[in-house]
């Protein structure tokens, strides 16, 4: 095994890189389209199968993400797909439906309340599963990464306290 070869002091660092690098590629997997189970599943696999082999390529992070989304793409091929045809009636709770659509219209007032930049920004980490870092380079903010942190617990904190008044938890 060629990671074995580096003693204790490499996995320590291999454990360093791969803590700080394992959120941005699950990321990179999600915006290729996976889904969160399928992008955390490829990117452990991904990091296994680079310990087992001692990369040819300078950059380790770029090998990385070719690695993921190859195998992402081979998961899903495998899967077989799914198909719904037009006999079938999705069947589906009105009551449901119309709760979850009520929930949905409050949380995006909550969210126009706040500043245009904010609002980016909780979506961009949120939802588009951008760490802080790309958030913020997508927002146009140049901020230091714990202040960047503190920002995003501030606007979750202001966004849950919206929702509380709205009783939406």
């Amino acid at each position: 095994m060629y990671i074995a070869d580096t003693g204790s002091g490499g996995l320590a660092a291999l454990d360093r890189l791969y803590r700080a690098s394992s959120h941005e590629l699950v990321a990179f997997c999600r915006r290729k389209g996976f889904n969160v189970d399928l992008a955390e599943d490829v990117v452990q696999q991904a990091w296994l199968r680079l310990i087992e082999r001692k990369p040819q390529s300078r950059s380790f992070i770029g090998l990385l993400r070719k690695t993921a989304q190859n195998l992402g793409f081979m998961a899903m091929r495998e899967r077989p797909a799914t198909r719904v045809t037009l006999r079938e009636e999705p069947k589906c709770d009105p009551a449901a439906v119309a709760e979850r659509n009520e929930a949905l219209l409050l949380v995006r007032a909550c969210l126009w309340r706040l500043k245009v930049d904010d609002r980016a920004f909780l979506i961009a980490c949120d939802v588009g599963g951008l760490n802080r870092r790309e958030a913020c380079a997508r927002v146009g903010w140049h901020i230091a990464a714990s202040t960047a942190h503190q920002r995003h617990v501030r606007l979750r904190g202001k966004l849950a306290a919206a929702l509380e008044k709205k009783s939406i938890s």
